[in-house]
């Protein structure tokens, strides 16, 4: 991701966990929408870039 650039699934759903710490509900409303009803497939899942938390690069447990 890039500033300004669009978003992805796994970017708006950690940016979810932080709003939903604020004080107000239209932007988790609004990025709820974004996730679940524009971006989820038609079985559940999502097909947006891996999770870079979760690569094998960065994941040496």
């Amino acid at each position: 991701m890039r500033p300004g650039g669009p978003s992805d699934d796994i970017s708006t759903a950690s940016a979810l966990i932080t709003l939903c710490h604020g004080d107000r509900s239209e932007p988790i409303g609004r990025a709820l929408a974004w996730l679940l009803l524009a971006h989820q497939n038609d079985d559940g899942g999502y097909s947006g870039p891996p999770d870079p938390a979760r690569s094998p690069a960065t994941s040496r447990c």
